[in-house]
């Protein structure tokens, strides 16, 4: 699932809104700011390739959690792709935008609420057989 953001300046706070007709149930906007804070000021304990195929296990294609982030200075797009787990507590990570480009570790925890799809109208429960 995917949805846009857009923000507003409001008295030096930022403020983010859904753009566009969303259903996404639940969403709370107040999640975007921490995680722009963490993406902002990302760091790796350690890159697993600098180039090449990006390795099927590292669940970067399609990646689990896609950042896209475009600025009003006019500067380039950027992306961060969040794949699947490479140590506890880590994750796989790539600013690539195709197959090939550096994979990294980043930390899970400022993306582990973000690893779930928000939840759509119709959706089933996570456990249907619930009493």
């Amino acid at each position: 699932r995917s949805f846009s953001l857009t923000s507003t300046q409001d008295a030096g706070n930022r403020k983010w809104s859904l753009e566009g007709p969303v259903d996404v149930v639940g969403f709370d906007v107040a999640r975007v700011n921490p995680l722009l804070e963490a993406t902002s000021d990302l760091s790796t304990t350690r890159f697993l390739q600098y180039a090449g195929e990006i390795p099927a296990l590292t669940r970067l294609d399609p990646a689990r959690v896609s950042i896209r982030v475009d600025l009003m200075d006019g500067s380039p797009v950027r992306t961060l792709r969040i794949g699947g787990p490479a140590r506890p507590g880590q994750l796989c990570a790539t600013t690539a935008t195709g197959r090939e480009g550096p994979v990294f570790l980043v930390p899970e925890a400022p993306f582990a609420a973000w690893l779930r799809p928000p939840r759509m109208r119709g959706d089933l429960p996570d456990n249907v057989f619930a009493p």
